[in-house]
């Protein structure tokens, strides 16, 4: 191993290392196409969330702060194949108004603050804007 790669590999190992899944959603033709199909495309993401399978879900804003239609999923896939799936059963996808592509990701940093209160038994994500 020559020096270089001996300082990354001591630089990287204390790195999390979570392998996760980026399925970006891209604009569909019309943004209305996109309307009768909400509650469904809903209904999918919380039933991936609900089964440990979705770490975030959301629009993808312009930089005005519309939306058009793009979204992103990331989710916890097995491998490419796993992921690719869990876009095409999209509803979305499967009504044909939105097309999908899926990268491969590892979170390496970042944080995730989370307030859970005991007393009344209320969370917070900490630092969450609205």
């Amino acid at each position: 191993m020559t020096e270089t790669a001996t300082e990354i590999e001591r630089a990287t190992q204390t790195l999390l290392g979570l392998q996760l899944w980026l399925v970006h959603y891209h604009k569909p033709k019309r943004f209305e196409d996109l309307k009768p199909h909400l509650q469904d495309h809903f209904a999918y993401a919380q039933s991936l969330e609900r089964s440990g399978l979705l770490f975030a879900a959301g629009p993808i804003r312009t930089p005005e702060g519309e939306m058009e239609g793009r979204g992103l999923f990331v989710v916890r896939a097995r491998d490419r194949a796993h992921a690719e799936q869990i876009a095409a059963d999209d509803p979305m996808v499967q009504a044909g108004v939105r097309a999908f592509t899926v990268e491969h990701w590892t979170v390496n940093m970042g944080t995730l603050d989370v307030r859970l209160r005991y007393s009344d038994q209320s969370f917070a994500l900490a630092g969450a804007t609205q």
